[in-house]
């Protein structure tokens, strides 16, 4: 015994099955008890569709299992035109399909007539099969009736894509291609919205959605050809000047914007000693990177891009935006200080040019510099300003700065004075770290008798005695031997016994931070000495009672005490080498957290 599950759920059973019965003995069954024809039984198991030529058993079929049987698919189209598909039972009474119609279209039952092949479903107790209503069928839902008579719909070929296969389908007058795009979706998978439907008995034109079917000239016999989006070149449109339409190019996902660039650089006219990298591809104002790929860039099928003209411009500290015109991406800074000179007046001696804070060099060409950059012109004022500035030493000194100079003009001159790196400067004002490069010194109140103070070098230290991290002040040439004996004073370590550890190793104390690359706020552990002892049994110890400075009869005195081994019995060794009784610890190798054999 086998059972049968229909799409709405209800199963039935199928008895007396033999292993050895083909499925179309199994449908002539289905047909014998419950009356849906052989050729509307679509059976599967597994979701594995069944063939009429296979037995049960060779199906995969065992005693007691369900197998599926296909819904059927049908459509109803109201006058409008519109077009609902259904999936129904096969022996779906028509009562249940107008109740389907009602919800999915609001009609009401009492108010629908369906015909087929202008033929009325006038009895809803009966099942759409009696009307021999078949899988993908148009209903037609007329109201009210008045004789309606409908066309018999034309038999059109369907070519499909990467094969030579084509299809058979029935289009109606009323149908529009977006229509006829859904039965192929039905009949090959193809998504509707992947598909582009060409006419081959005209021009090849590809047919537009919304147009009916008995507009495009498709009759009896006609072939059309469906393509795949994915398989249609990619091709992408650029504004380009001078030109009043945007050009069209196809393109490849992996042409880069170089390659695109050049492609469009031929449909315009360059002045003498432009090159291609005088001219950006922009896409929603921003600038592609030559080297990108389309794909990189995510530019898709049919995207708009312009090519521009490589563009600057500069900004007065007084607000006003100056536009260069014919700049390239070869033009130096000195160039672009000549034309200002020409076009604002400002002599150039007084021009400096920054681009985020950072002060460009006579030299340098434009190159790095993106399209449409802003570049900062801070001009010489004449009247300087007097700012005092404090040293943590307790030094003071002044400095006659512009108002307009840069947080990093300001650096630059204490750095001469203190031989502090520019880059280790942290300038408090009124409390608050001054790092905007953006902003001259006018913009952020730093003005005459301003008072900037020098924030010294902090560094945490994570104590053994204290639960919070501990800073102090240091300097960067500091040695690790001047920071222990500050920490010395805080903690009341023996100096001898301290250990500092970065990153989990023992810093040498005669060398400086700088050595260690240590920065500001960086954290070091502080360890006391120790050593791990390592018996013969096996069994390891640690002691934290000796020093580096201790011989090693004196390690063996302080084991006697904590083991009761006796000196005289005890051979203690480092990496093989036995350990001499009147050395220091340290001048024999032996470090924080060493190991030795006992």
């Amino acid at each position: 015994e086998i059972f049968v599950r229909k799409p709405s759920g209800v199963r039935f059973p199928i008895k007396d099955v033999i292993p050895g019965n083909r499925i179309s003995l199994i449908k002539k069954k289905i047909y014998k008890e419950h009356g849906i024809p052989i050729e509307e039984q679509r059976l599967s198991f597994n979701d594995v569709p069944l063939k009429d030529e296979k037995t049960v058993v060779g199906s995969g079929i065992r005693n007691g299992n369900t197998i599926d049987l296909g819904e059927m698919i049908i459509y109803v189209r109201n006058l409008k035109g519109e077009k609902y598909t259904f999936k129904v039972d096969p022996d779906e009474l028509v009562e249940n399909v107008k109740k389907m119609i009602e919800i999915r279209e609001g009609t009401p039952v009492s108010e629908q007539q369906l015909y087929f092949n202008e033929t009325k479903l006038d009895d809803d107790g009966k099942p759409i099969l009696h009307f021999n209503i078949k899988h993908k069928i148009d209903l037609d839902n007329i109201k009210p009736v008045r004789g309606a008579i409908f066309d018999v719909a034309p038999q059109i070929e369907v070519s499909l894509p990467h094969t030579t296969k084509k299809i058979k389908l029935s289009v109606l007058p009323k149908m529009t291609v977006e229509d006829l795009k859904d039965v192929v979706e039905e009949k090959t998978g193809t998504p509707k919205a992947k598909q582009r439907i060409f006419f081959l008995d005209s021009e090849g034109n590809e047919l537009d959605d919304s147009t009916p079917m008995k507009k495009t000239g498709i009759g009896q016999g006609s072939v059309l050809e469906v393509q795949n989006e994915i398989d249609q070149p990619m091709s992408i449109c650029v504004n380009v000047p001078s030109r009043k339409k945007p050009v069209r190019f196809a393109v490849d996902p992996s042409d880069t914007i170089r390659k695109i660039k050049r492609r469009a650089l031929k449909k315009i006219k360059k002045n003498k000693g432009e090159s291609a990298r005088d001219y950006c591809l922009v896409i929603g104002g921003r600038e592609l990177d030559d080297g990108e790929t389309l794909e990189r860039c995510k530019i898709q099928h049919d995207a708009l891009l312009s090519l521009e003209e490589f563009k600057l411009r500069i900004m007065h500290w007084s607000g006003k935006i100056i536009d260069l015109d014919g700049v390239t991406r070869h033009n130096t800074v000195a160039s672009l200080k000549k034309q200002i000179c020409r076009t604002e007046g400002i002599p150039l001696n007084e021009q400096r040019l920054s681009l985020y804070g950072r002060r460009l060099e006579d030299k340098e060409t434009m190159e790095e510099v993106k399209h449409k950059t802003i570049l900062m012109l801070p001009t010489r004022i004449v009247h300087n300003i007097n700012i005092t500035v404090k040293h943590w030493n307790g030094d003071t000194f002044t400095l006659h700065p512009a108002p307009n100079d840069y947080i990093d003009d300001v650096k630059d001159a204490i750095c001469k004075i203190t031989n502090i790196p520019n880059e280790q400067l942290r300038l408090l004002f009124q409390g608050r770290l001054t790092c905007d490069d953006m902003n001259n010194l006018m913009e952020q109140n730093i003005v005459e008798g301003s008072v900037l103070e020098l924030e010294p070098m902090r560094i945490l230290l994570e104590l053994p005695t204290k639960t919070k991290l501990v800073s102090i002040n240091v300097e960067l040439d500091q040695t690790l031997y001047d920071v222990k004996k500050v920490i010395v004073k805080m903690t009341k370590i023996a100096l001898d016994s301290l250990c500092i550890m970065f990153g989990g190793v023992e810093l040498d104390y005669t060398k400086t931070l700088s050595d260690y690359g240590i920065e500001h706020e960086d954290t070091l552990r502080i360890e006391t000495f120790e050593i791990k002892i390592l018996q013969w049994s096996g069994e390891m110890f640690t002691l934290n009672s000796v020093g580096p400075n201790d011989t090693t009869y004196e390690l063996k005195n302080k084991i006697a005490d904590s083991k009761s081994f006796p000196p005289r019995q005890q051979i203690i060794s480092l990496k093989g080498q036995i350990l001499n009784d009147v050395l220091r610890l340290k001048d024999q190798g032996i470090k924080h957290r060493s190991v030795l054999m006992l």
